[in-house]
């Protein structure tokens, strides 16, 4: 790889924007299977929105000195990059809010005040939420499934269809979040936190993904009649793309394995879902 190229990748998934495009692509995905108009400024209120939160994680991160692993010394050089993304994402979130309605700021106000506590202390010099064990897995698949179950409240749908599609994505971003704290488990005792692996063991909480993936893959066998069976055969094929990458992610230690190609299944899964149905339009 050459050294420009590695920089412009650096930026594109250092700079959180492919992990804000991940959780969009999230969002998206809902909209396409059950065929719903799109929000466009919903869609760029998650993206600006993730972008933002992450950003300033990473910003915190430099600040603290708080992660020691080697992304940390890439994230230091784009301080003043990651300072202007943030600026630029909280523009983009004030712009987009006043498109939303007001159910929708509501929910999104929760949610907003539940990841920010996340990444700093709201309370004083009070722990943060990812500094308790076992809450930054719930709380990541919470946040990102109710993201993409928030655009189903105002449309006509059915409950079973809502409730359905929100495990769906519940069980797949839980599943695909565990070989994160895998790959952070030393990192996380010297804090003195318990997480999955630490408490059932590694290969446990890869059958653990594994499972909850098979979870998603049933309960999107239950909803074949709303997504149609294109969607179906694409949502599976990415499923057992992601059991594959989860799978593979026992032994690796390089990071772009895990920024880039985990933290990008979703992406990919969007991107087999809108094919199919140019297939299927043609």
């Amino acid at each position: 790889m050459s050294n420009l190229l590695k920089k412009i990748l650096d930026f594109y998934l250092y700079s959180s924007i492919h992990i804000a495009l991940a959780a969009t692509s999230l969002v998206v995905q809902s909209y396409v299977l059950l065929n719903l108009q799109m929000d466009i400024h919903y869609i760029l209120f998650i993206f600006a929105g993730t972008l933002f939160l992450y950003a300033l994680h990473n910003v915190k991160g430099i600040n603290t000195e708080e992660e020691t692993r080697d992304k940390m010394i890439i994230i230091t050089k784009m301080k003043i990059p990651l300072l202007v993304l943030l600026g630029l994402s909280a523009a983009a979130l004030m712009y987009n809010l006043f498109y939303l309605s007001f159910s929708v700021i509501l929910y999104l106000s929760i949610l907003g005040f539940i990841s920010i506590w996340y990444v700093v202390p709201v309370f004083g010099k009070q722990k943060r939420l990812r500094d308790y064990s076992l809450v930054k897995v719930f709380l990541i698949a919470l946040v990102w499934a109710t993201l993409s179950f928030i655009p189903l409240l105002e449309n006509d749908i059915s409950i079973k269809v809502k409730i359905l599609l929100f495990m769906q994505n519940y069980f797949y971003i839980f599943a695909l979040t565990v070989p994160f704290d895998i790959r952070d488990c030393e990192y996380e005792k010297i804090k003195g936190l318990n997480t999955i692996p630490s408490m059932i063991g590694r290969w446990n909480s890869i059958i653990l993904s594994i499972l909850l993936l098979a979870g998603s893959i049933l309960i999107s066998y239950l909803q074949i009649e709303s997504y149609g069976t294109t969607s179906f055969t694409a949502l599976i094929i990415g499923y057992l793309l992601t059991i594959i990458a989860v799978t593979g992610s026992h032994n690796k230690t390089n990071d772009y394995y895990y920024t880039g190609l985990l933290d990008g299944m979703t992406i990919g899964i969007l991107l087999l879902v809108v094919v199919s149905h140019f297939i299927l339009a043609n």
